[in-house]
């Protein structure tokens, strides 16, 4: 019964961390340069479950051989890997300030398209 109790608070444990990287896009959302967190659900490991026992072979002495049986897979829970950042271009949006950059993806010398801008103070 306690195994039923630690899967769901695996669970919920999951979906709170998901709901904090939700609400960290949303608060960053007009922040400029942001890129959003996706983040990332795992299983747990599977446990094969085997049913343990002997059976008594019929001979004089009474000889017994163990005896293991497949009972099937359990699942104990998910937990949340990583946020991983997403970087897909964002949007472009024209501001009239001359000395404004825009970054536009795929049209950069580099062979994957990815550009980051960074200034030196």
């Amino acid at each position: 019964m306690l195994r039923g109790f630690y899967t769901a608070a695996a669970g919920m444990m999951a979906n709170q961390r998901m709901q904090e990287t939700l609400s960290n896009n949303m608060s960053n959302a007009y922040t400029p340069g942001y890129k959003e967190d996706q983040g990332t659900l795992r299983a747990f490991p599977e446990l094969l479950i085997e049913r343990m026992g002997s059976k008594e072979i019929p001979t004089k002495n009474g000889f017994k051989v163990p005896d293991n049986g497949h009972v099937g897979s359990l699942n104990t829970g998910v937990y949340m890997q990583e946020a991983v950042p997403s970087f897909v271009q964002g949007d472009v949006k024209e501001t009239g300030v001359g000395t404004d950059l825009a970054l536009i993806q795929n049209s950069v010398p580099d062979e994957s398209g990815s550009l980051f801008f960074s200034c030196a103070e």
